[in-house]
């Protein structure tokens, strides 16, 4: 009888550590570690059996900034009689301050520039004394960007976008003249419009240096919406302007 106990005994221990070893082994043991590989970017790890995933992971970066840019523009005119003008030594630049408001994809933004454009102007006078008299033009504008970008595609370290907005310039300083009946007369101020508004048109390409720091290119084109001078000057000039913008943001 003592055997048989034993017998019985040593039965159940092993049906019990079957039962213990099925519990454990039928389990599906899984570990998942989350990697930080940058502020917009983590990988998830997830460790199952003797498989191993990996997901990368994308969230929204910061899209609130401000940034310093900088570059220079080729400025055309439409409505423009060039008949008896030839322009030389062209100077343009802009400087801009740029604050940034985001959600998404989407981005606006506003600041201020200080645009200067100066040229040489050649007067080709039909006069037999006089064949040319060069004059000095200059448009010093501030001007108010309101923008909107949006981003087209995207990558760890890049940003592609376009925009579209409207610049409010005003006149600072301005001296310019027009040729007339061979002789050369400067246009007054109350000649000339204060206020210029334009539309603009941008693509951006952004190059993230490190989660809170930028680097930026921006070629744009602005279309004049009406004449530098008013109707009482005798001449029609529209600008346009293409240029490129460079310069660095920083996000907060």
């Amino acid at each position: 009888m003592k055997i048989c106990n034993n017998y019985y005994e040593i039965i159940a221990v092993f049906i019990i550590l079957i039962f213990i070893n099925t519990e454990v082994f039928s389990q599906t043991p899984t570990d998942t570690v989350q990697v930080r590989v940058s502020e917009t970017v983590y990988e998830t790890v997830t460790v199952r059996d003797t498989l191993m995933k990996i997901d990368t992971v994308w969230i929204e970066g910061k899209s609130d900034a401000l940034s310093i840019l900088t570059g220079t523009f080729n400025a055309g005119w439409r409505k423009y009689d060039t008949e008896n003008l030839e322009i030389s030594n062209r100077k343009a630049f802009s400087i801009m301050i740029i604050c940034q408001i985001g959600m998404n994809r989407w981005t606006f933004s506003t600041g201020a520039a200080y645009s200067l454009y100066k040229k040489n102007v050649n007067f080709n006078y039909s006069n037999i004394n006089i064949d040319t008299v060069v004059k000095d033009f200059s448009y010093n504008y501030l001007e108010f960007p309101l923008k909107f970008n949006y981003v087209i595609a995207q990558t760890n370290k890049f940003d592609f976008d376009i925009g579209l907005g409207f610049i409010a310039g005003l006149l600072i300083k301005s001296e310019s003249y027009y040729f007339k009946n061979n002789d050369i007369y400067r246009i007054e101020n109350r000649n000339i419009y204060q206020f210029l508004p334009s539309l603009c048109f941008s693509v951006g390409i952004e190059y993230y240096i490190t989660d809170y720091f930028s680097a930026r290119i921006e070629p744009y084109y602005y279309f004049g919406l009406r004449s530098v001078y008013k109707k009482d000057a005798p001449i029609v000039k529209i600008p346009d302007r293409q240029g490129v913008l460079v310069g660095l943001k920083v996000y907060f």
